[in-house]
């Protein structure tokens, strides 16, 4: 599985886990959630403006912030 796609999966999986439990999400997993959208939208345009170099360090931000979703979800 390819990080974006990882990424996409803990993003959905926290969703559908706070709409099937109805339950407030931690602050910590909103903060994480929100990091990783807004890293990965990062990610993307640096790549459309040709700045591999900010690529790289949006997507390994998004690699050390996506474990906190994972932990959440027992995985």
């Amino acid at each position: 599985m390819t990080d974006l796609a990882r990424f996409d999966k803990d993003f959905a999986d926290v969703g559908q886990f706070a709409a099937r439990t109805r339950t407030r999400l931690p602050a910590d997993i909103v903060a994480a959630r929100s990091r990783v959208e807004n890293l990965i939208g990062a990610y993307v345009g640096a790549i459309r403006r040709g700045d591999y170099d900010q690529a790289e360090q949006d997507l390994q931000n998004a690699e050390a912030t996506a474990p906190t979703m994972e932990k959440f979800l027992a995985r």
